[in-house]
């Protein structure tokens, strides 16, 4: 376990087992992780590295494969047999667990706000990947508001959230002051530093250097800090990113590794009520 966590955070590239083909490793890359847990993950798939391409398919490279990690301690003979059928059970219990302690282990503790349930039941864990959105084990939900407080007792009902919800927050400030300066509009580079600090070291997250401090991290801190909050959206239109295919997510374009869409989708349409009470109203385009 500690060279699969080491492997995902140090090298960044990843397999998978293909849940239909148990005995199938396919190949899968960083860019599919949900953007608020790729934040604090490295932006790496926590999956152990078995193989290089071409995709395993072979019994024997299989046994080799998990061998070779680990993860299978029977004889190297070709045959799909229960040992390796046990190896890769391992494997994905393995892998689901890497991303879920990963998150657990982080000194920042916005990572905790995501709940993985990976100290639990296997059959109630759930998994790093989203392969169905529609079912509840896949992905890892976020606990950031919830109907509790510091003064709630352990009764009180969490069905439905009264929570109240964050419009104007300092921290989105300072965040966009730093963009601001980062775009070339002018302010201090010192203050932007410090105020991106401010906001790691508040949920005792590391401090980082002017080197650091890019356009990139600005987004990808914007994950960390506003997830949930109703920013993303607006972050990735802005940073060029909503649109088209060079930044892809689960279930963008309604594809689970991510699909290319139009350029369109930066705005909403119009609403058709809206678009009847004005005749001076056009839609936009491409709707």
């Amino acid at each position: 376990m500690n060279w699969l966590i080491a492997n995902v955070k140090d090298f960044g590239f990843s397999w998978e087992v293909v849940p239909e083909e148990p005995w199938h490793l396919r190949y899968v890359s960083g860019d599919n992780v949900p953007a608020a847990v790729a934040a604090f993950t490295g932006g790496a798939a926590p999956i152990a590295n078995l193989n290089t391409t071409p995709p395993i398919h072979d019994h024997k490279a299989l046994q080799e494969a998990l061998k070779l990690k680990g993860f299978y301690k029977g004889q190297i003979n070709g045959t799909k047999d229960a040992a390796t059928d046990a190896a890769v059970k391992a494997f994905k219990v393995a892998n689901k667990l890497a991303s879920a302690q990963q998150l657990a282990n982080s000194p920042d503790e916005r990572a905790h706000l995501f709940f993985s349930n990976y100290t639990g039941p296997e059959a109630k864990r759930h998994n790093f990947e989203m392969t169905d959105y529609k079912k509840w084990l896949d992905g890892f939900p976020s606990t950031k508001f919830r109907n509790t407080n510091f003064l709630s007792p352990l009764s009180a009902p969490l069905k439905f959230s009264n929570t109240d919800f964050p419009l104007f927050r300092l921290a989105d400030v300072y965040l966009m002051y730093a963009e601001a300066v980062l775009r070339g509009g002018g302010g201090s580079n010192g203050l932007a530093l410090q105020y991106v600090n401010d906001v790691r070291n508040r949920s005792n997250a590391s401090s980082i250097n002017s080197s650091d401090l890019t356009l990139d991290f600005i987004l990808d801190e914007r994950a960390r800090e506003l997830n949930f909050e109703g920013h993303r959206r607006s972050d990735l239109i802005r940073f060029g990113k909503f649109t088209g295919g060079s930044n892809l997510w689960p279930w963008k374009g309604n594809n689970k590794d991510g699909a290319a869409i139009p350029s369109h989708y930066n705005l909403f349409p119009i609403p058709l009520a809206a678009l009847g009470a004005n005749q001076y109203l056009t839609q936009n385009n491409g709707y």
